[in-house]
Parts: structure tokens; sequence; C-alpha cells
């Protein structure tokens, strides 16, 4: 009877559905908003900005994860994996969808003083050169040429370059906005931005890899935010019908 009794509670563990516990993580760091899918039993989760999750399994289910970002994963849990915090290790997708998700830093040149003082200088003396009326000197007079070129050189060094790096809005910074801003709020998400509540966390992913200037957080910067918001959301939907594509 002992015998039997013990088989019993065996079977039954494997058989009713338990709590599978993990962390999702890629090449880079934890990842956030990742679908999972229990196929098995029809239940959907994300993982959380730390990239933890929880779903209702039970061994040999088949558990999906999906992600835009990365490679689609099955996994099918064993019954020790109930017993611990599992780690799950996604694969980043290379492909042409990167090109469209991850925006593409403006091609522009950093000013460099010592660069700029060094073309000027030769632009002056081949001027000098070609042109020596015109600065009030002869060929000969390299003492006064090389003056000029002081001055030139104390003229660039006196100003450093202007660049401003702005402030990027983060994930959370985009999450704690709809979650407590009077405006922006997940009716206007469902509404104006047309995003379904399971793709949430995709969307505000996608919106962090576009670089949005924390700035626009600011209440006198809603309409330009919204508009930001709008173009993102057009852009995210543009991916969703790719991806369904293939």
């Amino acid at each position: 009877m002992q015998k039997l009794y013990f088989l019993f509670l065996f079977f039954s563990s494997t058989l009713f559905s338990q709590t599978l516990v993990g962390k999702v993580y890629d090449e880079e760091s934890t990842v956030k908003g990742v679908k999972i899918i229990n196929i098995t039993q029809s239940v959907l989760t994300y993982s959380d900005i730390e990239g933890n999750f929880k779903i209702e399994a039970k061994v040999n289910d088949s558990i999906v994860f999906q992600s835009l970002f990365h490679v689609e994963l099955t996994f099918v849990p064993k019954p020790e994996d109930f017993n611990q915090i599992i780690v799950v290790a996604l694969k980043k997708v290379v492909n042409e969808l990167n090109e469209v998700l991850v925006k593409k830093e403006p091609d522009f040149k950093v000013f460099d003083p010592v660069e700029a003082n060094t073309t000027l200088k030769n632009q002056i003396l081949e001027d000098i050169k070609r042109n020596p009326h015109l600065y009030g000197k002869s060929n000969s007079g390299n003492g006064n040429i090389l003056n000029v070129i002081g001055l030139v050189v104390k003229l660039f060094k006196s100003k450093k370059p202007n660049e401003e790096v702005p402030k990027i809005a983060t994930y959370n910074e985009l999450v704690h906005l709809f979650e407590t801003d009077s405006y922006f709020t997940q009716k206007l998400m469902r509404n104006e931005l047309k995003i379904p509540e399971i793709y949430t966390y995709l969307f505000l992913q996608y919106c962090e890899a576009q670089n949005i200037d924390s700035k626009l957080l600011s209440p006198n910067n809603r309409f330009v935010l919204l508009d930001t918001f709008l173009r993102c959301s057009n852009e995210f939907h543009q991916i969703l019908l790719e991806a369904e594509k293939h």
C-alpha cells in the first residue's frame, strides 16, 4: 500500500499544473517584455523589467518564448525544473529587422579643434604665399605669418566643442509615464496608439530603442511627445505586419 500511495503522489504531481519560475537573459543582460506562452495549456504571461517570470505549467508542457528582438525558443520543463529558478537564454535576431528596430544614429562628425587648427593654418599659409600683398607682407615675412597663425590658434583654443548629448528616456520612465500620468494612460495606448494590451511591453521597449529625448516627458512637451508616440506606433504596427508575413 505504501508503494502504491507513493506512486499515486508522484504521478499526480506530474499531472497537475505547478508554477514554473525563471529568468530570461540574452548575450548582454536580462530581457524584459518577452512573451511567454504555455502552448499546451493556453496560458500567457510576460517577463518583467528584470527578466523574471512565472507561468502555470506541468512536466512536458511546451513553453514558447517570443520576442521581436530574439530568436523564438521552446522549452519543455522536467520535474526538477519546478524546484528551482530556471534560466532561459535567448539569442538576438541578426537580420534586416534589426535595421528597422534600432534607430540609426545621425551621421555627423564631432568638432575637433586640433584638426580645425591644422586645416585652417594650412589654408592661411597657402593663401599668404599666393597673395602676400593682401596681408601687407612679402614672401619673406615668415615671422609675421607665424604671428597670424598664432592668433588663429588662440582663437580656436578659446572655442570648446559645444556637444550636448541628450538624455534618452528609459523603458522604466516610459512605463511609469503610462502608469501615473493623467494624459498618457492605458486608454490612450489602446484607443489612440492602437496598441493591444499584449504588446504593451514590446511597444514601450521599441520606443526606448528610438532614443526619445527625456525632455519630452515634461508636461510642457505633451503634444510633441504624443506625436512621437504616434510615429512609433505606426512603425511598430508595420513591424508586426512584416513579422506576421514570416
